[in-house]
């Protein structure tokens, strides 16, 4: 989902109802609801991923092995920690619904 592309290519009403996270909201008519992936939000994903708090735990899930070096020798947060472990239940989550997908389809 690229921001950029939506602000250029989608009206203020349909960006309104797939919830954008750049509009106030009280502007927001509609909730983010995609077929395939659990996803629990009001907030398009697109607009979430690009929070700089977001991007941070998605970096340091990749790293949650090193965490050590990544950080260059400084322990990790007690927040940044449970941003981790938020992350990686969703990812997991994901991975679930995307099995549970297939196997459905391997069942037609």
């Amino acid at each position: 989902m690229d921001c950029g592309e939506c602000k250029q290519n989608l009206t203020l009403a349909e960006r309104a109802r797939w919830g954008c996270g750049w509009l106030e909201p009280s502007h927001r008519t509609g909730t983010f609801a995609h077929r395939r992936v659990p996803i629990e939000t009001d907030v398009c994903p697109g607009w979430l991923i690009s929070l700089p708090q977001v991007l941070e735990a998605a970096r340091a899930y990749g790293w949650r092995q090193q965490l050590d070096q990544f950080y260059e020798g400084q322990l990790p947060t007690a927040v940044l920690m449970d941003a981790i472990d938020v992350f990686s239940n969703e990812v997991e989550a994901v991975k679930a619904a995307v099995l549970s997908d297939a196997r459905e389809g391997a069942k037609r």
